[in-house]
């Protein structure tokens, strides 16, 4: 997931997973296989990435982002996971 905070114009945010406006959390989900679990977490600022907001209003926000999440010890990933090319087009609720 993404979360962005005090983001109110277009532009390019780096993601990380320390904090910040723009914080990149984590992928998978618990348990599972290779194929589904675990990437990023943690306070390590291993895991990085950006995103751009193309357009944001007071509805809606759209936008594109990249990011390199690393496996999580111990569970079944033991390669990084490298998202590219992802979109999103989300409308608030107020």
């Amino acid at each position: 997931s993404i979360t962005l905070s005090d983001v109110s114009a277009a532009g390019t945010y780096a993601l990380d997973n320390t904090g910040g406006n723009a914080r990149l959390m984590s992928a998978g989900r618990n348990g599972g296989d290779v194929e589904h679990c675990c990437w990023g977490g943690g306070n390590t600022g291993t895991d990085v990435g950006s995103v751009t907001i193309t357009s944001i209003t007071a509805d809606r926000v759209k936008g594109t982002f990249t990011a390199t999440l690393q496996a999580v010890p111990g569970k079944p990933a033991t390669t990084p996971l490298n998202v590219t090319e992802g979109s999103f087009d989300v409308g608030f609720i107020h």
